[in-house]
């Protein structure tokens, strides 16, 4: 072979492996990407995903993009410049790398190219099948495909819209304190109270729960079951306070780009607003991320409190960062100045606080954390379980508790399976309730399905409200014992599936038109 058509032969598989080498490169981050989001957010579902890529992600904990650097962009580069290793031979001059140092010389070229060319193709397509099995199988994307396809009529059907409902409250108002606690689960307690662990990572709630208000799925102590559109945090909160699940539609990703979040809903702070309450968010992250800065301001106008304001307002340092913004512990510090603040001012208040040190994975371990466990999250669990129960007592003991309701409430499911018990189905775990000081009883609170959604209608009856019908968006009050939930007139299967679909009424009030 002459060395022009050798010459020719070596550019045309230069250029084919370069071509070969990007593809490796995107398939290669796909898989690790796969893999770092099945680590860290096992839970996650495509509604999570889109939601969050339509959404600002800024405020998220610098430990989630450090992990997602070493866990999902790393990996792929060095294996693609392992692949690229010049190896010694020679070879036309156009292709040859000439290195001189000390006297000495060597020429070196990108290892043999044909050789190259199968390794590379071998190694995409199989990244490519597995990160394709991944989405088949795990996130189910072509069963979630179908359902866009289909059209609900579950809002035409169940959804009252509380536009139409007028809520009495009584001359008194009482005031509302709503702990959020972050990926909180009755799971996480003892198989005797109701829990799937032999230990108990959670004494303090367990006995809270056990001495106030606790709806439960069982006898012992449980909570709600999770929904299609509910299970991450700003969607546990729209649950929680507006009866329906948060989910974009295809087309959707510039939702971040509108001053208003979910403007044709009308939620809990809506109606606590029109009452004359003074309303607040405490965050320990910045509350841009995932947008509960423009939900809060959208309804109620309610005050927001985060990381950024404290910062600005000095109470923290400027440079001061620990896990998604500042720690549970001082939360609560600022909660009781808040607390303290508001009860003075004579007007019925609602204070929201969001809870972070339980946030997967494996949670933040701060000072007063302590050892009683093996295993990290346990003792952060412990820790939490000390922190809202230490917050409770504080509470209980100002002179304003007495008219005063405390609700204590998991957002979401905790976003790792793969700490519980071997073999246990997430049908199985529920997020935990208690509700402390209600202005009425229940009187049915046990075996009972429900899911966050329900949590919207029961707060407010927890308040000592009234309005005519048997809940609020797709919740039912659980203090109405003859009131039956989406839960259990459809079950789980049904109800989740009609979720899943496209809604007229439910992009109307996505989008407030």
């Amino acid at each position: 072979m002459s060395d022009e058509s050798r010459r020719d032969e070596c550019r045309g598989a230069r250029g084919g492996t370069i071509a070969e080498m990007l593809l490796l490169s995107v398939a290669l981050f796909l898989f690790f990407g796969a893999v770092w989001l099945r680590r860290n957010f096992a839970g996650a579902t495509m509604d999570q995903i889109l939601f969050h890529l339509s959404m600002p992600l800024q405020g998220a904990s610098p430990d989630y993009v450090t992990s997602f650097l070493l866990g999902a962009v790393l990996p792929p580069i060095l294996l693609v410049a392992i692949l690229c290793l010049p190896s010694r031979d020679l070879l036309p001059l156009d292709l040859v790398i000439e290195v001189r140092l000390f006297g000495r010389s060597g020429k070196f070229r990108l290892f043999p190219l044909a050789l190259k060319g199968r390794v590379v193709t071998v190694a995409a397509g199989l990244a490519c099948l597995a990160w394709l099995a991944y989405m088949l199988f795990y996130l189910q994307v072509v069963g979630y495909a179908a359902s866009l396809l289909d059209t609900s009529r579950l809002y035409e059907t169940s959804y009252i819209d509380p536009k139409n409902i007028a809520v009495r409250f009584p001359e008194k108002k009482r005031n509302l304190v709503f702990v959020s606690l972050e990926s909180m689960e009755s799971s996480f307690l003892p198989s005797t109270a109701g829990g799937l662990f032999d230990d108990n990572y959670l004494p303090k709630l367990c006995d809270l729960a056990g001495k106030n208000l606790n709806f439960s799925h069982g006898a012992g102590i449980g909570g709600a079951e999770q929904l299609a559109g509910t299970g991450w945090s700003i969607a546990g909160l729209v649950a929680h306070t507006a009866g329906i699940p948060l989910s974009l539609p295809i087309g959707g990703n510039d939702y971040d780009k509108y001053a208003t979040f979910l403007p044709g809903a009308v939620t809990l702070d809506d109606i606590l607003a029109a009452e004359g309450y003074s309303l607040e968010l405490l965050v320990g992250a910045d509350a841009k991320f995932a947008g509960f800065d423009i939900y809060a301001r959208t309804h109620g106008g309610t005050a927001i409190k985060d990381y950024n304001y404290y910062k600005e307002s000095g109470a923290i340092p400027v440079d001061y960062r620990v896990w998604w913004g500042f720690e549970d512990e001082k939360l609560y510090a600022f909660a009781r100045e808040e607390l303290g603040r508001l009860a003075a001012a004579g007007k019925p208040f609602a204070l929201t606080l969001l809870t972070d040190d339980t946030h997967s994975k494996d949670g933040y371990v701060c000072r007063l954390c302590k050892n009683d466990f093996p295993a990290r999250l346990p003792n952060v669990l412990a820790c939490a379980d000390r922190q809202a129960a230490d917050f409770v007592r504080w509470i209980q003991g100002e002179p304003w508790y007495e008219n005063t309701t405390i609700v204590l409430m998991g957002d979401h499911l905790y976003m790792d399976s793969g700490f519980f018990p071997a073999g246990t189905d997430s049908d199985a775990r529920r997020t935990l309730n208690v509700f402390i000081n209600p202005a009425r009883q229940a009187a049915n609170p046990k075996n009972r399905r429900f899911s966050s959604f329900d949590a919207f209608p029961t707060v407010l009856d927890s308040l000592g409200a009234d309005y005519d019908g048997p809940g609020l968006g797709l919740g039912r009050s659980l203090f109405k014992a003859d009131t039956k939930t989406l839960l259990e007139e459809l079950g789980s299967e049904a109800l989740n599936a009609e979720l899943r679909k496209r809604s007229k009424t439910y992009d109307r009030l996505l989008r407030g038109d």
